[in-house]
């Protein structure tokens, strides 16, 4: 006779996991060009070297090479995606526009861009802990950033995850 024992290992199911998409906008100067400069407290623009001094033709021509948009794009990459923001930031002399997705809270273990973080958190007055898991590392430092956030930035958030009926109602 042989006997057979089958295993099951009974798990709870876990939670959906949930999603954030945040939209944004702001039109505001990121960088301006030379002759209209006179902004010296930006330490984005603050290099006087003949590399940041292009002038409106020069900018508008090739504005992805710019200097302190090269710097801003890498500054954002670097800081948003170890929490596995994608989607589609445009950033140009005027402004930043776009939209984005990541989870909802933040996989564990999951401790990329914390001084940009941070850094959100205490000038917005809040906590990395705070409130039950409430608080959104993503969304404060965009809100917090020193070029484009503040009361000007335009955000939308909506929340999508598994057990949303469709991907048609998902608003921004």
């Amino acid at each position: 006779n042989i006997i057979i024992i089958v295993i099951f290992a009974m798990t709870s199911p876990s939670p959906p996991q949930e999603y954030r998409i945040l939209a944004l906008y702001r039109f505001v100067p990121l960088v301006t060009p030379a002759n209209e400069s006179n902004d010296t407290n930006n330490k984005y623009e603050n290099d006087s070297s003949p590399e940041t001094q292009w002038d409106s033709s020069a900018l508008m021509a090739h504005p992805e090479q710019h200097p302190t948009l090269k710097r801003l794009r890498s500054e954002l990459y670097e800081t948003l995606r170890p929490w596995g923001a994608k989607g589609t930031l445009l950033i140009a002399p005027e402004g930043i526009n776009g939209t984005i997705c990541y989870p909802f809270p933040p996989p564990a273990g999951v401790r990329g861009g914390r001084d940009a973080v941070a850094t959100a958190a205490a000038s917005s007055g809040g906590t990395e802990d705070e409130g039950e898991g409430n608080f959104d590392p993503v969304s404060e430092y965009l809100k917090h950033h020193e070029l484009f956030g503040g009361p000007e930035l335009r955000t939308r958030t909506s929340v999508w995850n598994e057990d949303s009926e469709s991907d048609d109602e998902v608003q921004v």
